[in-house]
């Protein structure tokens, strides 16, 4: 049984003790659509996770919203959001097991959203909007930048600004 402790802010006191009329928290039942972002908030603690704000936009998609990212000239973060996402909807298409099943309560494989995701920044229309911005048919992240981006947002290597080709 999922469950999250819920209490109400506390109004300001000169002491530290709440008054004795004020209940101990008490825990209340997750909703159903929410038991994998609870659960990603939860053991993501102290830790800065991709699986949360993928669980929220996969939660906001579900009850008929969108999501949206921001990046300042809408190529390369975004692009790497967005290559994510589209593999994650294509991958969900392609496993869903009965046609009436919901997308987003089709479980995927990691391994294969990453691999999609790498095909469509190789080969995808978010190539031609770097070149457009920047000159250059790659992504402008450098060695450091790209060490430290969750591992599904990573863009391949050669398809990095600093990545020299291959001999």
């Amino acid at each position: 049984a999922w469950s999250i402790t819920a209490a109400a802010s506390p109004p300001v006191f000169d002491s530290l003790e709440y008054p004795a009329q004020m209940q101990v928290p008490q825990q209340q039942p997750i909703h159903p659509s929410l038991v994998s972002l609870s659960e990603a908030i939860r053991t993501s603690a102290g830790k800065m996770e991709h699986a949360v704000m993928d669980q929220a936009a996969t939660v906001c998609q579900r009850f008929g919203g969108g999501s949206t990212v921001f990046c300042k000239s809408g190529k390369d973060r975004t692009a790497m959001q967005v290559t994510f996402k589209q593999s994650q909807f294509v991958q969900r298409f392609i496993d869903r097991k009965e046609v009436r099943m919901v997308l987003e309560d089709t479980p995927v494989s990691s391994n294969d959203v990453f691999a999609k995701s790498t095909l469509m920044r190789k080969h995808g229309n978010r190539i031609p909007i770097c070149e457009k911005n920047a000159g250059e048919p790659k992504f402008a992240f450098n060695p450091l930048q790209r060490k430290f981006m969750p591992e599904m947002l990573r863009p391949d290597a050669s398809l990095c600004t600093w990545s020299k080709p291959e001999t």
